[in-house]
């Protein structure tokens, strides 16, 4: 349903599309880099559009054979592409593996508000969830330079090991031709190098393309 009384014509739209590959719907909307390993292979898609062509409430639903995704909140779309965001996520997920191994082979349950304004996107109260571990956090990536790439990540689990920090920090290099660099803050009850653990860790490190810095390490052995 369409109104065209209105200067910019407003709308109410439910849209339903299957796909056999869904990467070229990615490639045509520019979806967020951190989600587009997930919308992927053959799929469903519903969405529930209610605003005019620049900013709408929306409900998403995506879904394939190995995973299940909802978005609700607020889309700006510019020239076809989506631009400025502001809502939830949740994801329930198989293959989550592929994107960040969290040394886990098991289905994982992930929930967040997500929001993007002008060149940062924020994800905040992160929630994963799986049958034996758990993670929160928040995440903010600043691309006001289009040459580098600003990352501030706060992580906080009751057990990680520095094989996953590897895959986290090796995951935003994916990809990208841009320098990144950022500090990242890992708060866990355990924390497993190799076969040394330490309790109650706390630790900040900041990085660049051609380092990792230490600011702060604390814990028990």
């Amino acid at each position: 349903q369409i109104n065209y009384e209105k200067k910019d014509k407003e709308y109410d739209l439910l849209i339903d599309i299957n796909h056999d590959d869904f990467s070229k719907i990615n490639d045509f909307f520019q979806l967020p880099y951190l989600i587009r390993d997930l919308v992927i292979g053959e799929g469903n898609i519903k969405i529930a559009l209610e605003g005019n062509f620049n900013k709408s409430k929306s409900n998403v639903i995506f879904e394939n054979s190995d995973s299940n995704m909802t978005y609700v909140g607020d889309i700006k779309v510019k020239n076809y592409s989506i631009g400025d965001f502001s809502g939830d996520v949740t994801i329930s997920s198989k293959n989550i593996g592929d994107l960040i191994d969290l040394g886990e082979e098991v289905e994982i349950n992930y929930a967040s508000e997500i929001s993007q304004k002008n060149s940062t996107l924020s994800i905040k109260n992160i929630s994963i969830d799986s049958s034996n571990n758990n993670y929160s956090g928040n995440i903010f990536i600043n691309s006001q330079d289009k040459d580098v790439l600003d990352i501030d990540i706060n992580f906080e689990s009751e057990s990680l090991d520095i094989l996953t920090i590897k895959t986290l920090y090796n995951y935003f290099y994916k990809d990208l031709k841009l320098l990144v660099k950022g500090g990242l803050k890992i708060n866990s009850k355990l924390f497993t190098i190799n076969d040394y653990k330490i309790y109650d860790l706390d630790s900040q490190l900041n990085f660049s393309e051609n380092s990792i810095n230490i600011k702060k390490f604390k814990g028990k052995l």
